[in-house]
């Protein structure tokens, strides 16, 4: 990454990258949070309405109850045949109007069943239980459900009733006992439909697990299926099954009931499905994340592109003013400080080019008269050489330290020896 234009891509990409990077983190977390907490809410808002409806079922038991123990055919205290003839076909014809009740029975303040029942099977059997009792004091009272498995294996939950009817004076004549099945609550609870793996339970005040998409749940503690409690906090998560969830608890006061304890709706819903829209908008912001740093990247070439050009003119022209190019210049337009630079450059350039035109021009003068003093001097050389060969006296020519420097011919043949071979290396003693 030697090429400044590299350097300033970098650095934009950096610059732009890093609070892309910071910000995508950021609305990831906080869309995340924002999800599970609007999602926790949107299931405390179903569970208010699921407890608002389960309480008008309730409440509705209690009011047909109500309607049945005023109804005057019924509160006759006459035990004559036609008046017990008449309850017999009321109470049909209640059972008809009131369908919440899977039976609908009137006992005697002694606990037995008349024959108005609309169930007389267990005519001789006595109900002794608390209830009844009373309930035959003038009291109206409402059993805790209970759990029973039929002959196929299903569960059923059901609640008994009990409504004194009273004469004007308010002399209690018999008991009316409901059994009410608590199907309609589950069809309730069954119609929820919270995403796709959503769903529902509930609970009693111990922990029994009243309603349960699995059937076979019902009447197990909710510890023993799901890690969670009637006591854990209103909101939250687990995991189970390898698979995380979030789940709402909301709870339904014996008021609402009307039962003598209260019930825990818990609301389940995989995590997964809680931050679906947060995923997605992750996804989306991702993708424009990158689409962002993309275009910033190609946005950043070009602006490396433009910043650079001057500065890669620069470098080209003292490239080519080093190889000795001096005819080379910079283009004087662009930002203020590349006028400049491009200005003082070609200044530069054109003083060297004046200053190396001169001294080539003293170089090519002190050439020609070095020429021309060589000349001078071969000459000079050739006339002394010629007047040294030609003296009519034996010319020896010495060094100051002895060394031969020449002699001439007539110095040979006058001692004859010849010491031309020996001049330079020859040292006379």
């Amino acid at each position: 990454m030697k090429s400044i234009r590299h350097r300033i891509l970098v650095t934009l990409l950096g610059v732009g990258l890093f609070p892309v990077l910071v910000s995508l983190v950021a609305n990831v977390t906080l869309t995340r949070k924002d999800a599970l907490t609007a999602k926790h809410q949107e299931m405390q808002t179903l569970s208010e309405e699921l407890t608002r409806g389960l309480g008008r079922i309730m409440h509705s038991v209690t009011a047909d109850l109500n309607s049945i123990t005023t109804n005057p055919v019924l509160t006759d205290s006459k035990n004559t045949a036609e008046s017990n003839r008449l309850k017999k076909e009321e109470f049909r014809r209640l059972k008809g109007i009131y369908t919440i009740f899977d039976d609908i029975s009137l006992l005697t303040r002694d606990g037995f069943k008349t024959d108005t029942s609309t169930d007389p099977d267990d005519a001789g059997l006595r109900d002794g239980t608390k209830w009844f009792l009373a309930a035959a004091a003038g009291q109206e009272q409402i059993t805790l459900p209970e759990f029973n498995t039929k002959p196929n294996g299903e569960v059923s939950v059901t609640v008994r009733v009990y409504k004194p009817i009273k004469t004007a004076d308010g002399t209690v004549i018999s008991v009316v006992r409901g059994v009410v099945s608590y199907e309609r609550i589950w069809e309730l609870l069954r119609g929820v439909r919270m995403g796709k793996e959503g769903y529902m339970v509930l609970t009693d005040d111990r922990g029994k697990i009243i309603f349960h998409r699995n059937t076979n749940k019902i009447f197990h503690r909710i510890e023993d299926e799901l890690p969670v409690s009637i006591n854990s906090p209103p909101n939250g998560e687990f995991e189970f099954d390898s698979k995380k969830y979030i789940y709402h608890i909301t709870y339904m006061p014996p008021d609402k009931t009307r039962l003598s304890e209260g019930w825990n709706l818990f609301a389940v819903l995989p995590y997964s499905e809680a931050i679906e829209i947060a995923t997605q908008s992750t996804t989306y912001q991702t993708v424009i994340a990158v689409l962002s740093v993309i275009l910033g990247s190609l946005l950043g070439l070009i602006w490396g592109r433009q910043l650079t050009r001057h500065i890669s003119h620069a470098a080209k022209a003292a490239g080519k003013v080093a190889a000795g190019d001096l005819d080379a210049t910079l283009p004087e337009t662009g930002p203020s400080e590349m006028v400049a630079l491009a200005t003082s450059f070609n200044e530069m350039t054109r003083e060297v080019k004046v200053h190396r035109d001169q001294l080539e021009s003293l170089v090519e003068q002190r050439t020609s008269d070095l020429a021309a003093s060589r000349e001078d001097l071969a000459v000079l050389a050739a006339q002394l050489k010629a007047s040294f060969e030609a003296s009519r006296s034996a010319v020896l020519l010495l060094r100051a330290d002895g060394q031969l420097l020449a002699a001439n011919g007539l110095f040979g043949s006058t001692f004859g020896f010849d010491l031309s071979n020996e001049v330079g290396t020859c040292r006379m003693g």
